[in-house]
């Protein structure tokens, strides 16, 4: 399995401080940005990664990429040219780079908390799954690509920020596509936005009955980073619940070692390495608990 990781929006809703900084690099509590989809593409069973970048940012990426191969990870970066606009776009150039079968996408903006053991069954346990996209309940659906399904709670359509009212369920931005799934992208056209839009692409998986649309419980919190009330929101979330120890997200030398990607020797020398911060605490408190559990039989987090 290997992931798609779209990195290189320019973050205009952030602005001006991703003038400076690409915002995927922004610290969300104790970690960066970028952090909270490499993890769920580990624990999803991610072993290659292709991140797609803008070439102002190649050098952090250039940076990550390196570090990452000490996780065991193959990292293929892939510039975005600013005109190729929209999530289709960026996917579509990383068409001739995927391997396996299946590919899972995640937006390098999107949070996704919670047990990640269960957002990989989920992804098993679905009737299609090979295409498979995630779903949530929010206050602000307008604000993203929306759910419309029947009264049998079949999806019957998927609207792009609808200016009417269609329901709370959204389409956020993890989806696991099939390699077959890609061309699609080839035959889409700008919308009035001048970019393409995921939600046609999905469309015409829908429409050849490929498409399965898993609504995620209120056991996942997700967010879309992508306003400073959002990063404030995620912070607070992880403050709170780091304080118990709870395996969020993130943390990818954490998510490299419970994943079997790298084994507990290895994950103790790269923590050597960093400095005395809260995010190698936070691992370190993790750690233990771990060895503290399977020392009494108990599952590790």
């Amino acid at each position: 399995m290997e992931a798609v990781i779209l990195g290189a929006g320019l973050g205009t809703r952030l602005s001006p401080s991703t003038i400076y900084v690409n915002k995927h690099f922004f610290p969300v509590y104790n970690q960066p940005l970028i952090y909270f989809p490499i993890s769920s593409a580990i624990h999803l069973g991610c072993r290659r990664l292709i991140i797609i970048i803008n070439r102002w940012h190649r050098r952090e990426y250039e940076i990550l990429k390196k570090y990452l191969k000490r996780l065991n990870l193959e990292v293929i970066l892939i510039e975005q040219s600013p005109l190729e606009k929209g999530i289709p776009s960026a996917i579509g150039l990383s068409e001739k780079f995927v391997r396996s079968e299946q590919v899972i996408v995640i937006l390098g903006d999107n949070v996704f908390l919670g047990d990640h053991s269960k957002l990989a069954s989920l992804l098993r346990s679905s009737k299609n799954p090979e295409t498979v996209v995630f779903s949530k309940t929010v206050s602000d659906p307008n604000n993203f690509g929306v759910v419309k399904r029947n009264d049998e709670l079949t999806v019957v359509d998927l609207v792009e920020k609808p200016t009417q009212f269609i329901g709370n369920e959204i389409l956020t931005g993890l989806y696991c596509f099939s390699k077959e799934a890609l061309p699609f992208v080839k035959s889409l056209t700008e919308s009035d936005r001048g970019e393409t839009e995921i939600t046609e692409f999905l469309m015409k998986l829908l429409e050849n009955k490929t498409l399965t649309v898993q609504k995620l419980n209120s056991e996942f919190h997700w967010s879309d980073a992508g306003t400073v009330d959002s990063l404030v929101e995620i912070a607070s979330k992880i403050s709170d619940k780091s304080a118990r120890c709870v395996d969020l997200g993130g943390y990818i030398e954490f998510a490299a070692f419970s994943s079997g990607l790298i084994i507990e020797k290895r994950l103790r020398v790269l923590l050597e390495g960093m400095s005395d911060s809260l995010y190698k605490q936070s691992i370190l408190s993790r750690l233990d608990m771990s060895d503290r559990h399977c020392e009494s039989g108990e599952h590790e987090i």
